[in-house]
């Protein structure tokens, strides 16, 4: 089962597509320098119930860590709603070996399923990768969830 889990992961990083994102506003303390969604052949990004969405992001560390914590949100009428990730350490099964060295560059990768439980919406997402000193990497950007039969999205 887990070859399988890494070669679903390996075909969605060959089709991973580089969105358009913005840095959160705040206290960040770098930037990424890159993120790719998949599938996401177009933005704003739609994925369906049952999908499985791979994402990769570029950053440089501005900070030395022994901790690397990855956070999604979804942005609902101005609230921060988490959306739990299956593996929210950002040091294992990442492609990130911590402690993370200031001014080295990193790609962390990660697979989510988009479950029946959900919501359909349209929505601003807010990502963060999180050491101990605060944001290393915050950004956003439009998703949609649809049914996996359906393209309508509320929102």
């Amino acid at each position: 089962m887990e070859s399988f889990v890494w070669f679903v992961t390996l075909l969605a990083l060959a089709s991973a597509e580089k969105i358009a994102f913005k840095p959160c506003p705040g206290d960040n303390l770098g930037q990424a320098t890159s993120v790719e969604l998949s599938p996401c052949p177009s933005q704003p990004c739609t994925f369906s119930h049952g999908s499985t969405v791979t994402v990769v992001i570029e950053f440089t560390a501005v900070n030395d860590s022994t901790v690397l914590d990855s956070r999604v949100y979804g942005i609902v009428e101005t609230v921060p709603v988490e959306f739990p990730l299956p593996n929210g350490d950002g040091c294992k099964d990442s492609g990130i070996a911590c402690p993370l060295v200031k001014g080295q560059s990193y790609k962390y990768t990660s697979s989510f399923p988009v479950l029946n439980t959900y919501p359909v919406i349209s929505l601003v997402v807010m990502w963060k990768l999180q050491a101990i000193s605060g944001n290393l990497v915050c950004f956003t950007f439009p998703l949609s969830i649809t049914r996996s039969s359906d393209t309508s999205v509320v929102g």
